[in-house]
């Protein structure tokens, strides 16, 4: 009996498609096909919903079922929604006899080679972390497919005889669009999983991958001396990420690499847990380099903070305290050391005293939103300054740009480094 209704299933799972080998829409999971251990699931907004049950044992929980491979040149792809803490660290594996993991899971796209898979149907199960004696964080799954062309995807192919990326070895990037693009060019770029530290392969990081025709974008690099010095290990995976209106697609590359060259990777500032966070960090330890005159001193703000997840005694010196949050996915409106607003009337003020006169080159801010539920950005950033707290001049403004004209960003009026170059003691800030 249990013969037949796995066969069943993967009848069922062979779609029309003539390049689907087999997808599911976890939007619409059915747990009768699934193997379901120590998880619990709920469909939410069209997304299946899995956290770890409770005192799990080891403090883990997957769930899996067996489809079929399609072939070693077909692709596995997933596509991820939110994950409410990165504790939960979703992966994703074949556990079949003999099976290997494919890797970690971020949102978005995520796109991983079948070549390893040597049978014709194998178990493909998705695992994550629990958080012991409560629930464990939930992660949100969207679908999962095998493909022979991975639309949305971004792939990596080596042309190496050995089969081993090393110096002097070209590498192929290719974006599959499953739908014409205004971009001419699309920029991609390495790390290393997973602490997500930036690796590059050639002097330029960045891949610029320009449309060759049929919503196909490849780029062709070189492993040059540039390159930075790594060494395969399943601990510390290669990946490659392209993001397309507002969504990434990464790709794990699935084949050896052993670069030698006079270059280490840097030693990462700060832990994150994607590439977004790595690349957002970097760029506020970039833009606060100097003398921070703002440090340790109290802010005063009307509306006080009223979030009650981050509202908390210190929020006076919690953005002045030189400190990024402790989580890693930088979602600070669950962080006590962050402030926040709820409801209101959308306008925010901020005043701050020096103490004396001081030469201000630029005012930095980091606000973080957006990324889930209804936390939004503010529409606009005004900055005043003050030598004696009465008379204010505006000293700049910095609005909040659509997705579409993101372009138009100049770090300056556009959410961006407010240049100064004066004698200031006081500062106002009003967010709306």
């Amino acid at each position: 009996m249990k013969k037949f209704w796995v066969m069943s299933w993967l009848l069922i799972g062979f779609i029309a498609s003539g390049n689907t080998v087999w997808e599911t829409d976890f939007g619409k999971f059915d747990a009768e096909k699934w193997k379901i251990r120590t998880i619990l699931h709920e469909v939410v907004d069209g997304r299946l919903r899995v956290k770890v049950s409770p005192g799990a044992p080891g403090n883990y929980g997957n769930f899996f079922c067996y489809i079929p491979s399609g072939g070693p040149d077909c692709y596995l792809q997933v596509r991820m929604g939110g994950v409410e803490n990165s504790t939960a660290a979703p992966r994703v594996a074949n556990i079949s006899t003999g099976g290997k993991g494919f890797g970690i899971l971020i949102p978005g796209w995520n796109t991983f080679s079948m070549k390893e898979v040597n049978r014709k149907t194998f178990a493909l199960a998705f695992a994550q972390i629990g958080n012991k004696g409560k629930d464990g964080a939930w992660v949100d799954y969207i679908s999962a497919r095998i493909v022979k062309i991975p639309k949305n995807g971004l792939t990596v192919t080596l042309a190496s005889a050995d089969g081993i990326a090393k110096v002097g070895d070209k590498l192929i990037f290719r974006y599959y669009a499953s739908d014409s693009l205004a971009e001419e060019t699309l920029e991609a770029s390495c790390f290393i999983a997973p602490q997500f530290i930036d690796y590059r392969f050639a002097k330029d990081p960045v891949i610029r991958l320009k449309n060759t025709g049929g919503n196909i974008y490849e780029a062709q690099i070189e492993i040059t001396a540039d390159a930075l010095t790594y060494k395969s290990d399943p601990k510390t995976p290669l990946m490659a990420t392209v993001k397309i209106d507002q969504e990434t697609s990464s790709f794990t590359m699935p084949f050896e690499v052993d670069v030698k060259t006079a270059n280490v990777v840097p030693k990462a500032l700060t832990v994150a847990a994607n590439p977004g966070v790595r690349r957002d960090r970097q760029l506020w330890f970039d833009r606060t380099r100097g003398i921070n005159l703002a440090n340790g001193k109290a802010i005063r703000m009307n509306p006080p903070p009223n979030y009650s997840l981050s509202t908390n005694d210190t929020d006076p010196t919690d953005l002045t305290d030189g400190k990024l949050t402790i989580r890693t996915d930088d979602k600070v409106w669950f962080d006590k050391n962050a402030v926040g607003w709820y409801f209101g009337n959308g306008e925010a003020y901020f005043q701050l005293d020096l103490g004396e006169e001081q030469p201000l080159d630029r005012l930095i801010i980091r606000c973080l939103g957006g990324t889930s539920g209804n936390f939004k950005f503010p529409k606009q950033f005004d900055l005043y300054v003050s030598k004696d707290g009465d008379t204010w001049f505006n000293a700049a403004s910095m609005q909040k740009l659509m997705p579409s004209e993101s372009s138009q960003s100049d770090f300056k009026k556009y959410y961006g480094v407010c240049t100064l170059h004066n004698r200031i003691q006081h500062i106002a800030i009003a967010l709306w």
